[in-house]
This record gives C-alpha cells, structure tokens and sequence, in this order.
C-alpha cells in the first residue's frame, strides 16, 4: 500500500511540477521571469530539507502518541505525514485563488476572460515596478491555432491506412 502511494505521489509531483512552472513563466514579468523562477526552484529545495527536518524532529520519539478516540492512536510517524501534509494541502488552497491561464481562456474560446486575466497580470506587474498608473494598452489578442482547425490534404477516395498515419503524424507533430 505504501508503494502504491509513493507512486501516485509521484505521478502527482510530475504533473504538478510542469504546471507550476509553466504558469509562473506565462505569468511573471520579463524581467524577473529567471529571478523567480529561481526562487520556485530553491523552494522545491527546501521542501526536501523541511521534511528532512520534521522527519529528524518528529520520528524519533516512538512513545510519542495521543488517542482520537478510544481504539485509534495517533502515533509519531502519523503525526509526520500530516505535518508534511500541511504544505501540499495549503498549495493547493492557494491554487483555487490563481486566476486561470490566459492561454488556456484562449484556446477555449472565452477572449474577454483571457483579457481580463491578462489586465490583471498587467496591473500586478505594474504596481510591482512602481509605475501603477500605466494603462492597459492591449486591444487584440492573437489567438493560437488549434490543431483540429488543420486541413487534411487528401481527398475522401484517399487510402485509409494513409489517412490514419497522416493524423496520427500530424497530433506527433502537434505533441
């Protein structure tokens, strides 16, 4: 059971690493861009030293334990993996007050949305370089193609097999 968690930790963390990055780099300004992505890196750091620390610090006292209720004892390891736990639980409260991507609003059709988001980046940026009386100047968005809006060269008599391999390379090159 516990390697069947580590696993789905694991697939969580990959997953939620590029996601992370990736919206800190489509958000943050130019110029502090690399500063800050620097910083998330050294945080990934000391998360690794947090738990270290709380593992030197919690574990070790084996008689350590209190009840919550009368048949379950909450023991130190338990405590352990909640105080790890409090992290990833308080990220992920922050995350439901991020604003969405732009770039997804984009994709999904919702341009004033995406404008929206965009003006806000704008304004925080602003206000973080000390100029918050610059203006929002943005009145068109260029919108990415999507990759179901790519024509298919052949005609319907085409060979099937064809037909299969051309979308299976166009989604590779899509990928």
């Amino acid at each position: 059971m516990f390697l069947f968690c580590r696993m789905v930790s694991g697939f969580g963390i990959g997953g939620a690493v590029p996601i992370v990055f990736s919206f800190f780099a489509e958000v943050l300004a130019r110029e502090k861009r690399g500063e800050h992505l620097s910083w998330l890196c050294m945080f990934w750091m000391i998360g690794g030293i947090y738990a270290s620390a709380m593992a030197w610090a919690i574990i070790p006292h084996y008689g350590w334990s209190f009840s919550m209720g009368s048949a379950y004892q909450f023991h130190s390891w338990r405590v352990f993996v909640v105080v790890c736990a409090l992290p990833c639980v308080s990220a992920v409260v922050a995350l439901t007050f991020m604003p969405e991507s732009p770039r997804f609003y984009l994709q999904t059709g919702k341009h004033d949305e995406a404008w929206m988001v965009l003006k806000q980046i704008h304004d925080t940026n602003m206000r973080a370089r000390g100029e918050p009386e610059r203006v929002f100047t943005v009145n068109r968005i260029k919108v990415p193609r999507q990759l179901d809006e790519l024509v298919e060269m052949q005609n319907e008599s085409a060979n099937p097999v064809l037909k299969v391999l051309f979308k299976i390379t166009t989604e590779l090159r899509g990928v």
